[in-house]
């Protein structure tokens, strides 16, 4: 699969072909893409939609609402921009993501975001045969 340059960025890596694994090695987010004139519109679309899925994850395991910051001076991370470059880490306990903001507003607005095994686990490809977390 193509990818865009604008993807999320980690330093996992399988160690049983040294090649870097991607979000979209991992998880399946059924995508529901018609397909478009434009193969670059098509992945940019599921590019959207995966962003939707961390977002929307991440504020469920919050406990947040799903509601825009209308709040300019404020960190929004309602924005799918914010998710589209952001790094994540696989450890024991599930991914953390950190939501990329410009370098006036990540002092201020940059967190981590934790989103547990259990959470992950539906949207697991049966194709990725690690277990993800300690079993």
């Amino acid at each position: 699969m193509k990818s865009l340059n604008y993807e999320t960025t980690s330093y996992l890596y399988d160690l049983n072909t040294f090649e870097k694994v991607k979000l979209e090695n991992i998880f399946n987010y059924n995508y529901s893409t018609k397909l478009e004139a434009d193969e670059y519109q098509k992945l940019n679309a599921q590019n959207i939609l995966t962003n939707k899925a961390i977002r929307d994850l991440a504020f469920k395991v919050e406990g947040w609402q799903l509601l825009e910051n209308t709040d300019q001076e404020s960190c929004n991370y309602f924005k799918i921009d914010i998710w589209n470059t952001s790094n994540w880490i696989l450890t024991d306990n599930g991914i953390i993501f950190y939501p990329y903001f410009p370098l006036i507003s990540k002092t201020l607005c940059e967190r981590p975001f934790l989103i547990p095994i259990a959470e992950l686990n539906r949207y697991k490809k049966q194709s990725f045969t690690y277990s993800l977390g300690l079993n």
